[in-house]
């Protein structure tokens, strides 16, 4: 699918990466007492921490949904950055190879602008080669259900944010779809083309302080993952992971 385009001066199709530096949003506030992560990131990327202690338990009564390939793609492409971060660590070096002194990412006749450009990439690659294998989550449709729930609901009133039309914040969705408290941690992704393109991007974090969607990513803590893409009004696409203990 098509990123976010604007114009650069030799008229190829330019399209930002996944962070807007204009756009500072502040994720859900963490529950007193827990140590989830939580972040206030730039717009192509969001992270938010539960305000809710239990654990969630995955037994929802409604009838599970077919996931999509581009879930499960992306449930995949997490799971494989969890388990093997050390290998990981050569897919992002090689995807981010054409990345120039100009922070300009080309890609064919597609160029990305960055924020940071190649220190927030060297970061990340850094901390993948130095990381342990997390354990991977299971994909659960109920979680699944809440997390798509959130990407049509955000997606056809476009812009960003962790708050549903509703109110309703992360935890509380995933609330409903397992039938009891829930502690989980939400990241949103905008405008990526390919699964791994959204978790390259999620890892490197351009842009970011305190990197709070890798943190949320390998946070060793959770189990249970539900995924949702949908078209997105204003950037095309947007993405849903749903993390909960």
């Amino acid at each position: 699918m098509p990123g976010i385009p604007t114009v650069s001066a030799t008229a190829l199709a330019v399209r930002t990466s996944c962070l807007f530096a204009a756009l500072l949003l502040a994720a859900c506030a963490q529950a007193p007492g827990t140590a989830l992560p939580s972040s206030s990131t730039a717009g192509g990327g969001e992270a938010a921490a539960a305000r809710t202690a239990a654990p969630p338990r995955p037994t929802c009564a409604e009838a599970p949904p077919d996931l999509h390939a581009r879930q499960r793609e992306l449930a995949a492409e997490i799971n494989l950055a969890r388990t093997d971060p050390r290998g990981y660590a050569g897919l992002v070096e090689a995807h981010y190879r054409t990345l120039g002194p100009d922070k300009i990412l080309r890609q064919g006749p597609t160029l990305i602008a960055m924020i940071e450009g190649r220190p927030a990439v060297d970061e990340a690659i850094a901390f993948l080669r130095g990381a342990q294998p997390r354990a991977p989550l299971v994909l659960d449709t109920c979680l699944s259900l809440a997390a798509q729930q959130h990407a049509v609901d955000r997606g056809a009133v476009g812009g960003f944010g962790h708050v549903g039309s509703d109110g309703s914040q992360p935890s509380e969705r995933a609330a409903r779809h397992i039938g009891g408290p829930a502690r989980c941690a939400e990241n949103l992704g905008y405008g990526h083309e390919s699964a791994r393109e959204h978790v390259m991007g999620m890892i490197v974090d351009d842009g970011v302080a305190g990197r709070g969607h890798r943190q949320i990513l390998f946070d060793t803590r959770f189990r249970w993952l539900g995924v949702g893409v949908a078209a997105h009004r204003t950037y095309k696409t947007i993405a849903v992971e749903l993390l909960c203990i």
